[in-house]
């Protein structure tokens, strides 16, 4: 990562903490409780427990220009809540794209990739995800040992005020991924999650919002019938989950900001709590 690249992971991931604490979403109690841990090799998982690789994507053409802002001096709120000064509402930036950078941050992490054993992948529908997911997860593309890779809208970045954070429409998306990616259960075509009806970007989602919807993504990874399972999701979006829904006990590293295209895995254990 470039000097710009990690001076953008320190500042967005002290805003989106300063987010989550304002809110008063870390630490809240719920229905079931999702613990995490290191996995251990060989390990047998008990009927609660899932094995689960996290992935951000790799770089962006919107993080290139966030970047690009910070090393001319410009500073900007990444959490969406002001987007004054913002390139991530530049209107080229609709569901952008991975960077040169991005696509070769993918093969890079082929490797990683490699050594991990996902019997599905899930991947939040936007471009830089779906590339990521099918660039560094080669290996199970097209292959005897092909697995499905499977769009899921849960899993897609904190959504509204950034045009970067807009999806498009499925059938378009369909036509770059749709021989590779199972776009079932997308359930709406156009992204009015993002837009009214006038086509204006919504308000920026919650983030109350945003931790129920990665609770209920969590929960949606336990009622599936595979036990490893990947996950190609967003910065800000993991960080929720890491550090707002997941309890990490004694790992508080897990929960740090991620860096582009990185892969981190986890034990999952799944706890129902007492009504």
């Amino acid at each position: 990562m470039s000097a710009a690249a990690l001076e953008t992971k320190r500042v967005e991931s002290e805003q989106h903490l300063a987010h989550l604490r304002a809110a008063g979403v870390i630490g809240q109690k719920r229905p079931i409780t999702i613990r995490a841990s290191p996995p251990t090799e060989g390990a047998v998982l008990k009927p609660n427990q899932k094995i689960v690789h996290l992935q951000r994507h790799a770089q962006g053409f919107h993080n290139l220009m966030g970047d690009l802002y910070r090393e001319l001096g410009k500073s900007f709120d990444s959490t969406g809540m002001d987007t004054t000064g913002s390139p991530y509402v530049l209107p080229e930036l609709l569901d952008p794209p991975l960077t040169a950078v991005g696509r070769e941050q993918c093969k890079a992490a082929r490797p990683v990739a490699v050594s991990k054993s996902p019997q599905v992948v899930i991947c939040s529908p936007m471009c830089r995800c779906l590339q990521t997911a099918l660039l560094t997860f080669d290996h199970l593309v097209d292959t005897p040992s092909a697995v499905p890779f499977v769009a899921v809208e849960d899993a897609r970045e904190t959504f509204g005020a950034h045009t970067c954070d807009a999806r498009r429409a499925v059938s378009e998306i369909k036509k770059e991924f749709g021989h590779r990616v199972d776009f079932s259960e997308m359930t709406t075509e156009e992204d009015t999650l993002s837009f009214d009806t006038t086509g204006s970007l919504r308000p920026r989602e919650t983030v109350r919002e945003e931790v129920e919807r990665v609770y209920r993504l969590l929960l949606y990874l336990r009622a599936r019938k595979e036990t490893e399972l990947a996950v190609v999701s967003h910065s800000s979006y993991l960080f929720t989950m890491l550090n707002a829904v997941i309890d990490l006990g004694d790992h508080a590293d897990s929960g740090l900001w991620f860096d582009t295209c990185e892969i981190r895995t986890l034990l999952l254990t799944y706890e129902d709590n007492d009504a």
